[in-house]
């Protein structure tokens, strides 16, 4: 429902239109992926840093790095979900 001046008619304040389906699932999916991303970088930067204070061993940097990696892009995925479901 809108609300209408009533001199001249003109609409003061439009009615709020909800997103269709099919783009709440694209901008939900776009959010997403992007803090998984952004969790990455920051698990990629968090490893590379641990695993120069911590050990320097190279045998073990891959490993640690991925981790490190997958972590940070859960946590953005987490971070996500709880920006979508939260109730403000």
């Amino acid at each position: 429902m809108s609300a209408r001046c009533l001199e001249c008619g003109t609409i003061l304040i439009q009615e709020a239109v909800a997103r269709p389906e099919k783009l709440q699932e694209t901008v939900d999916n776009l959010d997403r992926r992007m803090n998984a991303g952004y969790g990455g970088l920051a698990g990629f930067v968090v490893g590379i840093g641990s695993w120069m204070v911590l050990s320097r061993d190279e045998s073990e940097a891959k490993v640690w790095i991925l981790i490190c990696i997958v972590a940070g892009a859960s946590l953005g995925r987490f971070v996500a979900w709880r920006r979508r479901n939260s109730l403000e």
